[in-house]
């Protein structure tokens, strides 16, 4: 049969299922899947059908058929491995599911369907992977265990990858632990140890404060209040000094219409920021120019913006900055609008502060930080603790600007600090491996022990 006589009968067989004529649709494409080589979508029709009646056994030989003679049409793959799976081929199975996420890099069923069976062979750090790959392209999944909207079988499959994933988080903490218990006696160790007993869920939370609520890291035992005088720091003067230079460089920017971003992103590909972990609806500032930014670092990753300000950033060099790889410091200008609000939220972490340093400042602006509601002023400093809740408003008549970057909380000791850079280290290290897209070790692993 030609090319063009081949999709002329296929379609005609499709034509005959939609219009329930199904012994001569499936007659139709019998004669197609027998040609050679096998016509892969008439092979992939009549899978489904076989499986639909119950002949699983009939529906995995066509499906064999189908991938040999497409073997990188996803949907083929994928239904391979369902089939497999269905008839206890584990081992295939997997392998096929994992295939199928390279060939489909969208595909998050399949990624989870790998990662399980990955791990229940031995494999677990390759299922790790997959599994690390489907929440980083599904970030939503971290709420779909509970989301009743879904069928209880697919929040239990979510919920187990959850929870193998953890699993590979704890063995990777391990290692910090390790490390850290070689360098420092348990004395220094113990709160760390208990922060990651917490983060774990191996340890109930005890809050230092009952308005500080940290969405990641919670600290027990460390000072908690809202503010922090400015008495508590040795860098204030200096950075208070440099007033002057830090203005002028954003006046520069302001006067050359530089670029300042909405600081809660605007949807990109489905994916949602305006949720925060603790569940603060920051929709009503998605994407907005309410509340924009202008960074130099960004989640510990410095920006091209940072030439633009050489003065300020030199300043900010002078500090004793948290540093953490992939996550701090954060060091950047927010400008807020007039009638801009910035909602009642939590931080991150309660083992640093954030600083401001007023810079453009209307009346009518303020800042509360638990039960205290404090002003800025040009030029001076404000510290506090923002895994309290806090919010901030602009109900003057121009624009609001101050720079923001970060300390270490006061109390924070040296292990406490090595602990939280090796943490962070080995997150980013692998958040990186497991970027969608990106090559897999689970193809290495296929057929083979970790």
């Amino acid at each position: 049969m030609s090319a063009e006589s081949v999709q002329q009968a296929f379609a005609a067989a499709e034509k005959d299922l939609r219009e329930g004529r199904q012994r001569q649709a499936e007659q139709r494409l019998q004669e197609l899947a027998a040609t050679q080589p096998p016509f892969a979508p008439a092979c992939f029709r009549l899978a489904m059908l076989a499986f639909r009646r119950g002949d699983a056994n009939s529906s995995l030989s066509l499906l064999d058929d189908a991938t040999a003679a497409e073997p990188n049409v996803a949907a083929y793959r994928y239904r391979l491995a369902f089939v497999q799976q269905h008839l206890g081929m584990n081992e295939k199975a997997a392998d096929n599911f994992a295939h199928t996420a390279r060939l489909d890099p969208e595909n998050v069923s399949a990624m989870l369907k790998a990662g399980m069976l990955y791990t229940a062979r031995g494999q677990a750090e390759a299922g790790a992977e997959l599994l690390q790959r489907a929440v980083l392209t599904e970030p939503a999944l971290d709420q779909a265990a509970t989301n009743t909207k879904m069928t209880p079988a697919a929040r239990q499959e979510i919920g187990s990858a959850l929870q193998a994933l953890n699993k590979h988080y704890k063995r990777m903490n391990q290692q910090v632990l390790d490390e850290l218990a070689g360098k420092y006696p348990a004395k220094e160790r113990d709160r760390f140890e208990r922060a990651m007993r917490i983060l774990y869920r191996e340890e109930k939370a005890e809050y230092n404060h009952p308005m500080q609520r940290p969405e990641f890291i919670l600290f027990p035992g460390m000072q908690a209040m809202p503010w922090f005088e400015r008495e508590k720091f040795d860098w204030v003067s200096r950075v208070e000094a440099a007033y002057d230079d830090i203005r002028g460089e954003l006046d520069a920017l302001l006067e050359e219409q530089a670029e300042f971003t909405p600081y809660i992103a605007a949807n990109v590909e489905g994916t949602d920021h305006s949720k925060t972990r603790a569940g603060t609806d920051f929709s009503s500032l998605l994407g907005s120019q309410a509340w924009t930014s202008f960074h130099m670092f960004k989640a510990g990753v410095i920006s091209e913006n940072y030439k633009r300000c050489p003065k300020t950033m030199a300043v900010m060099e002078s500090l004793p900055y948290p540093e953490a790889e992939d996550y701090m410091p954060e060091i950047f200008f927010s400008r807020l609008q007039p009638g801009g609000h910035i909602i009642p939220h939590y931080g991150q972490m309660n083992f640093r502060l954030t600083i401001h340093l007023g810079l453009i400042i209307p009346d009518g602006c303020g800042i509360r930080v638990g039960e205290e509601t404090r002003h800025w002023e040009t030029g001076k400093i404000l510290a506090f603790d923002d895994s309290f809740e806090h919010e901030a408003w602009n109900r003057g008549d121009h624009e609001r600007i101050v720079l923001i970057f970060e300390a270490w909380h006061p109390d924070i000791r040296q292990a406490e600090i090595d602990g939280l850079q090796m943490f962070f280290r080995k997150r980013a290290e692998w958040l990186r491996r497991c970027q969608p897209g990106s090559e897999s070790a689970s193809k290495e692993n296929e057929n083979g022990t970790d």
